[in-house]
């Protein structure tokens, strides 16, 4: 996760990753305070690195290979050139070529009739669960369980019907069973579903 916070920080991640760790930012309080660590550690090399100018042949290469692919935030973008090498030093990293995460997979869909649905995707820093439209009814929240054969219900956690959630990764849990119940709030008083299953999905293998 420390990792995919630098890759955020110095603007390497292409959009559906930008827009995963901008999502997970709003809901990990780790990832945030990972990024924010990153920021503050790579802050002070904009002051010690000296600008250069590269030949416009390599600014040609550079456009034409990554435009298209990658999107950088506007405050980084002068500053990359100069420290990247530095960065990338001070963080004990050795880049060889430019990291780019693994697109997500869709590892399951649980649809709730009528009130919208949650999708269930792989990506490079855990398993992400965002709400498409979801409407839960008053007072009740959406708790969502890992059901394996032979094994009890495992609660996963409560999903926010209005924000993204990420989990640990599923990615090996396939031909497992996700559900979706409705709890009150704060979920299920009892380790285990007490409201009604309104979502089931088989966890799609990888």
């Amino acid at each position: 996760m420390a990792a995919f916070a630098g890759e955020y920080v110095l603007g390497l991640l292409d959009d559906q990753a930008l827009a995963d760790a901008a999502a997970l930012r709003a809901t990990d309080g780790r990832f945030d305070a990972a990024v924010a660590t990153w920021e503050r550690q790579l802050a002070p090399l904009l002051d010690d690195a000296a600008p250069v100018m590269p030949p416009p042949r390599v600014w040609e290469r550079l456009r034409v290979a990554t435009l298209p692919t990658i999107r950088r935030p506007r405050s980084w973008r002068r500053a990359f050139g100069g420290f990247a090498a530095l960065a990338a030093v001070a963080a004990g990293v050795v880049l060889l070529a430019p990291w780019r995460p693994a697109p997500p997979r869709t590892l399951a869909q649980l649809t709730l009739p009528g009130r919208g649905m949650f999708t269930v995707a792989q990506v490079a820093y855990g398993t992400l669960v965002t709400p498409r439209a979801v409407q839960l009814p008053a007072g009740k929240t959406a708790e969502l369980w890992l059901i394996t054969p032979g094994h009890a219900p495992v609660a996963l956690g409560l999903l926010d019907p209005a924000h993204s959630r990420t989990l640990a990764s599923l990615a090996n849990a396939g031909g497992a069973e996700l559900a979706v119940s409705l709890e009150p709030p704060g979920g299920s008083p009892t380790g285990l579903p007490t409201g009604p299953v309104v979502a089931e999905s088989i966890i799609a293998k990888l």
